[in-house]
Order: structure tokens, then sequence, then C-alpha cells
């Protein structure tokens, strides 16, 4: 199983965040990575909702740009800035997983099969464990038997 490295996490926090909320914040959204098979980008901001303390004093505004050029975007405000990076990582998953879904929607079209392909990198390269058609000759036999047994010849007489 191949391991998926963590996203890489750019992150603007007021200074007045302790480094131990500042880590939570980080590790929730390096978390992001193991739900996408491209590297992502997560960009998020933390601040101070509308300068004073109240029920939901900290807002987190985050993005997510993939190497599909998708973007994707979460704005969360929480108690604390570590309970707000949790729910934007939450919403986040929640799109990644969405757009991972209509990835499989998609399995079965010829343009998705045709890249796959490509990217296997068979090219047109023949089963090898087939003659080239120059070499293959046409064997006759036949598949059944000129004299089949008969139904009786089989059965034993009581």
């Amino acid at each position: 199983m191949a391991t998926t490295r963590p996203a890489e996490v750019e992150l603007s926090v007021p200074d007045d965040v302790p480094e131990r909320r500042l880590a939570a914040v980080r590790r929730h959204f390096e978390q992001l990575a193991r739900y996408s098979n491209e590297p992502l980008v997560v960009r998020a901001t933390v601040r101070h909702a509308h300068g004073g303390p109240g029920e939901r004093p900290y807002t987190v505004d985050a993005h997510i740009r993939s190497g599909s050029s998708r973007t994707l975007a979460a704005h969360v405000s929480a108690p604390g800035p570590d309970a707000a990076a949790e729910a934007a990582a939450d919403r986040l998953r929640r799109q990644l997983r969405r757009v991972a879904g209509a990835d499989v929607a998609q399995r079965d079209e010829p343009r998705t099969l045709q890249r796959a392909l490509a990217d296997l990198g068979l090219g047109e390269r023949a089963r090898p464990w087939l003659k080239p058609p120059e070499e293959r000759e046409i064997v006759r036999q036949r598949t059944y038997s000129d004299n089949p047994p008969g139904d009786y010849g089989l059965v034993e007489p009581e």
C-alpha cells in the first residue's frame, strides 16, 4: 500500500494563539492528504471574528488546491482555533470525498479508460505468450470422434 505524504499547509495565525493549538490546527489540515491521490496545498487563515469576544470568537478560512487545479473552500467559526480548524477540515474532507465519488462515477467512461491504459505504459506490445502472426499456422484436427460409442455399449448387462 502506498503511503500518502501530508498535505502542504500554509497557515496565517494571530500571535496570541498558543503553539500547542497551532500544532493541532496544522495536524487537522495535514490529515486531508489521505483523501486524495494528488498532492494537496492547503492555505488557512485563522483570525478573531468581529474583533471581540463572543460565542464563536475564532474564524477559519481554508481552501485546498489539488493537482487537478480544483479549488475547494470552507469558512467556519468556533470557540477555539483548533475547533474551528477541525470543523473546516471536516467540511473540506467531505468535499474531497464528493470529488473522489465523482471520479468513481466516471471510471467507465472511454476517455478515463484510455487514460488509465496509457498510464500503464503497455504501449502496443503484444501478449508475450502469443506467436507473431507470421509464425502461426493452422492446425487441422477434428474435435469429435469418427466412431462415437453407442449408449448401449456403456451399460452393463444385468
